[in-house]
């Protein structure tokens, strides 16, 4: 099941959005954890949180896309072979 390349392109333009939107989720929880208790959190690791934060996000997104993927799919399975 070969993708053409206009699905290629597709995949690549949803992806690379859905890895900005975790990423500036990630700075903005990060960017608050600092601005409301700036005495826990270091100015000087803002880069590394943000990174920190927003991969974890962007990882559970990922995450609930697969087990929706699964489930859907499973479904559809169980739709098909009622039939």
């Amino acid at each position: 099941m070969a993708l053409d390349y206009s699905e290629r392109k597709k995949t690549v333009f949803r992806e690379s959005i859905v890895f900005a939107l975790s990423m500036g989720a990630g700075a903005h929880v990060a960017l608050g954890l600092i601005l409301h208790s700036p005495e826990t959190w270091d100015w000087n690791q803002t880069g590394f949180h943000i990174m920190l934060i927003g991969f974890s996000v962007y990882a559970a997104v990922q995450t609930s896309r697969l087990l929706w993927w699964v489930v859907r799919n499973k479904k559809q399975h169980s739709e098909s072979t009622e039939a």
